[in-house]
């Protein structure tokens, strides 16, 4: 592999910044629940926010009511 400057700075940013992996979130109900997107809202979690800081992993839960979509 062919190490480019982006990819040198990648690597310097994370070992300044660590990378954090979410596991569960929940946000997903709450955004539905009072009509916001997961794009900017006033919950704990939006795309806006985990771009801003860069390093950042979310898994996101959602269960879906087998009837749901029919």
């Amino acid at each position: 592999m062919r190490v480019t400057e982006s990819l040198r700075k990648d690597a310097i940013s994370m070992r300044e910044r660590p990378v954090i992996a979410d596991a569960h979130c929940d946000v997903l109900s709450s955004l539905l629940a009072s009509k916001e997107d997961i794009f900017r809202n006033s919950h704990h979690l939006d795309i806006e926010r985990m771009r801003k800081y860069g390093g950042y992993v979310q898994f996101l839960a959602a269960c879906v009511e087998p009837s749901h979509g029919r």
